[in-house]
């Protein structure tokens, strides 16, 4: 969104200008805004897509142990809940026990 409204105001400013396509037809700057566009997103998935790889890596998933009633994102979704919780309850029985919510 924010590339967006980058690309509006440079296109107002006139620092985007229409082009003219290897037909002849010339294009409209919004055109030419719209391509940039279209150009940064697919570089941002570029990005995420290598983020969410290491964030969420195949392995976890190929060697986990399956329970036949649940999915493999199930078990890993409860399997990390489960670490937490048990975190979480260790820091108040640190505490005296004594649970705010």
């Amino acid at each position: 969104m924010c590339t967006g409204v980058a690309l509006a105001i440079l296109e107002k400013a006139e620092v985007i200008s229409p082009l003219v396509d290897a037909r002849g037809v010339p294009t409209t700057a919004g055109t030419v805004s719209a391509g940039y566009q279209n150009f940064l997103i697919c570089i941002e998935m570029l990005a995420a897509a290598v983020a969410l790889r290491y964030a969420f890596p195949a392995a976890v998933y190929a060697h986990a142990r399956r329970d036949p009633h649940r999915s493999v994102t199930m078990q890993s979704i409860s399997s990390s809940l489960k670490v937490s919780h048990h975190h979480h309850a260790a820091h108040h029985k640190n505490n005296g026990g004594v649970m705010i919510r």
